[in-house]
């Protein structure tokens, strides 16, 4: 039988068991505590590192793309000055100009079409015009290549009207290289222009239309050869030979057949109610825009 003593000496025991485990119980709870403080830092941790990671990487990209803005930047300024270049592509040029009384520097006129585009683009001028040239004249225009500057960058012959108008010869046949002909010394001409100067920019403009000559009404010369005939003959023989041209004949703007037109653009000192052939600084800069656009495509 449990005696008092034993009784009580029980309970002490397990009181004693009692805080003995409650001490336990709480060391545990702060071990679990400083567990989850532990995971919480370490996950604040993990997540300021992944943090600083994509900063990184954010200040990485804007970097990156900071110098392709400064990259592309140049590139806008280069491209610009491409656009500039390809918008005045003839300034700082030499350009040779051939033909006969429209491009030489004469009375008809105080400033010619090339004076303009020189003026307008900033190009130098070789002025091989000569009053009465042509393809087939006496003055023919291929006697001249030799006095082309070699460093010339553009060469063009405007030219055709003394074919039809002085020392008439025959039209002769497409693909003719008979020198007695005007098809033959066309085609002779430009030949030879492409042999020697195939690295320039080369350019044929047409004669332009007369008081007597336009369009589909023209009046033949003694050999039977009409003004509309020299620059089909002459378009067909530059699209024979590939070589760029501009077809004034039939599109210059300029109407030397009518009284107003003819006073307006065609007048000088020697003719003010205007001589139906050539232009004046009026009529020049008529036709300069439609060359510049021709110069521009070559």
């Amino acid at each position: 039988m449990a005696t008092l003593e034993t009784i009580v000496g029980g309970v002490d025991s397990g009181s004693l068991a009692i805080k003995k485990l409650d001490r336990n119980i709480k060391a545990v709870n702060l071990e679990i505590d400083n567990i989850d403080v532990t995971d919480q830092l370490n996950t604040a941790i993990t997540t300021h590192n992944s943090n600083a990671t994509a900063h990184a990487d954010i200040r990485t990209k804007i970097s990156d793309n900071l110098n392709k803005i400064t990259v592309l930047n140049g590139k806008d300024i280069e491209l610009d000055n491409q656009i500039k270049i390809l918008s005045n592509p003839l300034k700082g040029k030499k350009w040779t100009v051939m033909g006969d009384s429209i491009t030489e520097y004469n009375f008809a006129t105080t400033k010619n079409y090339h004076g303009y585009i020189a003026d307008w683009c900033g190009c130098t001028i070789q002025n091989l015009g000569i009053g009465g040239m042509g393809y087939s004249s006496i003055m023919n225009i291929y006697s001249q290549f030799y006095l082309i500057n070699p460093d010339a960058d553009y060469i063009t012959i405007m030219a055709g009207t003394n074919d039809y108008g002085l020392n008439a010869k025959p039209m002769g046949a497409f693909g003719s290289l008979s020198a007695d002909e005007i098809a033959g010394s066309m085609l002779n001409c430009l030949v030879m222009l492409q042999n020697n100067y195939w690295n320039k920019k080369l350019g044929i403009i047409s004669p332009l239309p007369r008081e007597d000559n336009w369009g589909e009404i023209s009046v033949a010369n003694s050999q039977g050869v009409t003004l509309k005939m020299v620059n089909d003959m002459l378009a067909k023989t530059c699209r024979h030979l590939s070589i760029p041209y501009l077809d004034l004949y039939s599109g210059s703007g300029l109407y030397p057949y009518t009284t107003a037109c003819s006073a307006g653009y065609f007048s000088n000192e020697m003719h003010p109610n205007g001589d139906g052939l050539h232009p004046n600084a009026l009529g020049h800069a008529v036709i300069a825009r439609k060359i510049l656009e021709f110069m521009v495509s070559l």
